[in-house]
């Protein structure tokens, strides 16, 4: 009779052991299910959800950097323009205008032009353009669409 309850309760012993291991198994299972989801919603809702600190000296640094790859070398000063340039609380933009000065020419001469470019809260440009002068009439031409000030603003 001994030898009957030991191996009553060495089943019994077996199968509780079973069922904490399966219960550590399936606790370690949801845990990497949650895990793992929870990061997949993070990067599907991309970087326009996550917030950023976008100031207006990261504008003007992305303006600068865009505007440094236009014209690479001869790109010869650019500036800020103080008057102009600010932070559109409607639009949520910031709207930097620059004064560019690019050597071209045989003799590399400077000539001045100037940049409108939109930066989103982001931190991304949404628009650039650059007004350069024309030598047929005296007046200004655009290197791409905008207004008849060079700028494209909505």
């Amino acid at each position: 009779m001994s030898g009957f309850m030991l191996s009553i309760f060495s089943k019994n012993t077996r199968s509780q052991v079973l069922i904490a291991v399966l219960m550590i198994v399936l606790v370690f299972i949801s845990i990497l299910l949650t895990k793992t989801l929870f990061n997949r919603a993070e990067s599907r809702s991309g970087s326009e959800a996550q917030y950023r600190n976008v100031t207006m000296t990261d504008a003007y640094l992305k303006c600068v950097d865009r505007v440094s790859n236009e014209y690479g070398d001869e790109l010869y000063s650019y500036a800020m323009d103080d008057l102009s340039t600010r932070y559109d609380q409607q639009h949520r933009r910031f709207l930097v205008f620059m004064n560019i000065e690019v050597l071209s020419g045989p003799k590399n001469a400077a000539e001045s032009s100037f940049v409108s470019c939109q930066v989103s809260v982001m931190g991304a440009i949404s628009k650039f353009d650059i007004s350069v002068e024309s030598d047929v009439d005296g007046g200004r031409s655009r290197r791409s669409k905008g207004n008849p000030f060079g700028f494209e603003f909505n």
